[in-house]
């Protein structure tokens, strides 16, 4: 029974480890994209929320805390090649870097900023508006 529940909750996030060597090793985010970690990220921050309300197997809670930290760990790395890859660019052509971030409020740029903190900053503010809405509806 407990190697069924931790393959439940290591599973999901297997495929992710080789897909992390090579692009790690590569410097190259082409077969990944980050999209891929918003969906994830916010489908199981609300399955996290939704445990408050009504409760399931704790295997579940586990799964989306492990897939939300792999996720996390794509998308930091994915931001950093990016910044280096982009920084090379530019430092090249002897021109300053854009930088895109939460604060520019940008919809454009949405869930595609220059530094991790943007990410960080969005995913407090979305935990925050969610437990406030949480708050109210218990």
């Amino acid at each position: 029974m407990v190697l069924v529940a931790l393959g439940m909750i290591f599973g999901p996030v297997v495929g992710y480890i080789p897909q992390y060597r090579e692009i790690r090793a590569s410097k190259n985010t082409q077969g990944f994209s980050i999209m891929v970690s918003f969906v994830l990220i916010t489908a199981n921050i609300v399955r996290l929320f939704f445990w408050y309300g009504k409760r399931f197997d704790l295997t579940l809670v586990w799964q989306s805390i492990v897939m939300i930290a792999a996720q996390l760990a794509m998308l930091e790395l994915c931001v950093r090649i990016k910044r280096q890859t982009i920084g090379a660019f530019y430092q090249e052509a002897g021109s300053k870097q854009p930088e895109h971030s939460l604060w520019d409020f940008d919809p454009k740029f949405f869930w595609n900023w220059d530094d991790f903190g943007s990410y960080i900053g969005y995913l407090v503010f979305f935990v925050t508006v969610l437990s406030l809405v949480l708050s109210l509806l218990i």
